[in-house]
């Protein structure tokens, strides 16, 4: 798997202040973090996965999204466009997702 630098813009910065409470600062570790190891669509179903395709048919700009820690990033390639928190009522679909992967990233390792 190639690793691919996130380019965050301002609009991710203020969101991610805004909607999180993480510091402009973190921004582009968090979507560095969210790009590499977040959960992609390909890898959830069920409800959790019709929320995400609503999300990109909502925001046509963002062909890569990836859920982290309760986040759902949206990216155009490798550029952070923006963060939407992930509803309470998708919150343990997507946790046993990111454990799930995590356990196999290590497990690979």
């Amino acid at each position: 798997m190639e690793n691919k630098i996130a380019i965050t813009t301002d609009h991710l910065k203020k969101r991610l202040k805004q909607r999180t409470g993480l510091s402009k600062k973190i921004a582009d570790k968090q979507s560095q973090k969210a790009l590499d190891n977040g959960i992609t669509h390909a890898e959830t179903k069920g409800n959790l996965k019709k929320f995400i395709d609503g999300l990109y048919l909502s925001h046509r700009n963002a062909n890569n999204i990836r859920i982290y820690h309760r986040e759902v990033f949206l990216f155009r390639n490798e550029v952070a466009i923006t963060v939407i928190n992930l509803p309470q009522r998708y919150s343990a679909a997507a946790d046993k997702l990111q454990k799930r992967k995590k356990e196999a990233q290590k497990s690979a390792s």
